[in-house]
């Protein structure tokens, strides 16, 4: 395995802490401490795609949907997007 660069940062005594009790079970297991974490770790911390970036990709998407609309649609437009209209052809 070729080795994996390595990014300094600071942390806590709290956090230094936790890293090197971590690094215990990482290494009985022959895993990198980064390894560890991302199968340990809940998905949206390991992964980088927490709630909060959901969030905001999601109000993204419905500010840009809503700009869209008052830009494309005249004031006051309802769309009708039930299921009775979308098969209102079927009788």
């Amino acid at each position: 395995m070729a080795p994996q660069p390595t990014t300094t940062i600071e942390v806590d005594a709290t956090a230094a802490e936790i890293i090197r009790r971590a690094s215990a079970p990482a290494r009985s297991r022959g895993e990198t401490l980064g390894t560890y974490l991302q199968h340990t770790l809940p998905a949206e911390i390991a992964n980088g795609n927490g709630a909060t970036s959901q969030a905001e990709a999601w109000s993204s998407f419905v500010a840009g949907m809503t700009s869209w609309a008052k830009s494309n649609l005249p004031a006051g437009y309802v769309a009708d997007d039930s299921r009775e209209s979308a098969y209102d052809d079927r009788n």
